[in-house]
């Protein structure tokens, strides 16, 4: 074998990616890390070189470019002007919101009747006034949305082999074309490695963990609101706001100072992986009112300490944990007297046994090789 061609952003997952590629592979791995600028904020694998977008779609139509390539591996797809040889087998490794347009017919799907009522809210958008403002800037805007749909639309025809994060997405998807790519089961990180290092933290509290990020999409309101209600004092809740709408962020810190009967600590600044793992690790309930898979990497570490997790029943991520599985709740068991009752013994060991079945780095490493086989 020659090399794989990776092409990613500077995103957080990628060196779990690479790393699991290397142990499947070493030294056959290369990336390419599509940005305008040379500041690296994320990646630290080595064998990386930047490229702007232009220079790349101009560079791939060179048959030079794809010297020794054998396999071309997409972290999401974020890029669609790339000039592949039909020789080439191409993976798409998914991230969930480069095809999140292809499951759900519209973003609102995303959002519960509360978060879709404070969506218009002037005190949340990024920026204020924009729509009325500048209605030309949308009209341009929603040309270059299709423009660039088609384009994805044309890259999505092009791929040989799909991870999607879970791999019952794969069906919710309503694929643009008669073409469907062959359906790979992947995972970015290890629990050896990335999600339950040794030495690692210990469950050590009774806070509770709400959402993983300041987006609309985690649901917030609905949370917040099902544990008010419940009658028993609770301990702090955490709230993770450090990326996202920062706007929408501010909006929900003071919602939860009003309506949530305990302490708040919104996490509104960038934490180190693992000193955020640390803090985590205080939280026995994960509320998650997400309606499409998110916060996994969250949910991985802290099911693996032997918290609860309630989810939203239509998150494919609750169905996909009941059916291998996983000891899990709904949100509608938030109301009931079980809430704060702890998982047992049996119920935890069930639920770690099961997360080094899947992203154990035995099982991770198999995984690639079978990806990187099908591709040759």
């Amino acid at each position: 074998m020659k090399k794989i061609l990776h092409l990613s952003a500077d995103e957080k997952f990628i060196d779990m990616g690479l790393n699991a590629f290397e142990m499947a592979y070493p030294k056959k791995n290369s990336l390419l890390l599509v940005q305008k600028h040379n500041t690296i904020k994320h990646v630290k694998f080595d064998n990386k070189k930047i490229i702007n977008k232009q220079t790349l779609d101009k560079a791939s139509r060179k048959s030079e470019f794809w010297t020794d390539v054998d396999v071309v591996v997409f972290h999401s797809l974020f890029v669609y002007k790339v000039n592949i040889p039909k020789n080439i087998k191409v993976i798409w490794l998914g991230f969930g919101y480069d095809y999140y347009d292809f499951i759900f017919d519209n973003e609102y799907e995303m959002f519960s009747d509360k978060t879709q009522q404070i969506m218009n809210d002037k005190a949340i958008k990024p920026v204020k006034g924009f729509i009325a403002e500048f209605k030309g800037i949308i009209k341009r805007l929603i040309f270059l949305q299709y423009r660039l749909k088609k384009q994805k639309i044309k890259m999505m025809q092009r791929i040989d082999i799909f991870c999607p994060v879970l791999t019952n997405e794969y069906k919710a998807i309503k694929w643009p074309t008669k073409h469907k790519p062959k359906l790979m089961d992947w995972n970015y990180g290890t629990m050896q490695d990335n999600w339950a290092k040794e030495g690692s933290s210990e469950l050590c509290g009774k806070n509770i963990l709400l959402g993983n990020s300041a987006t609309l999409s985690c649901n917030h309101l609905d949370g917040i609101d099902l544990l008010s209600q419940i009658d028993a004092p609770l301990s702090k809740l955490i709230i993770p706001l450090s990326y996202g709408n920062k706007n929408y962020g501010a909006f929900i810190k003071e919602y939860a100072h009003k309506h949530f009967p305990g302490d708040v600590l919104a996490l509104d600044s960038f934490m180190p992986f693992d000193d955020y793992t640390q803090l985590i690790s205080s939280c026995s309930c994960v509320v998650m009112p997400h309606k499409r898979q998110q916060g996994v990497g969250n949910i991985i570490v802290l099911l693996n300490l032997g918290a609860k997790v309630y989810l939203d029943k239509s998150n494919l991520l609750y169905s996909f944990l009941k059916e291998h599985g996983f000891f899990v709740f709904c949100l509608e068991e938030i109301s009931s007297a079980d809430f704060l009752a702890e998982l047992t013994p049996e119920q935890i060991l069930n639920n770690q046994q099961r997360l080094f079945e899947i992203w154990g780095r035995a099982s991770i490493i198999d995984k690639t090789k079978k990806l990187v086989e099908c591709a040759l």
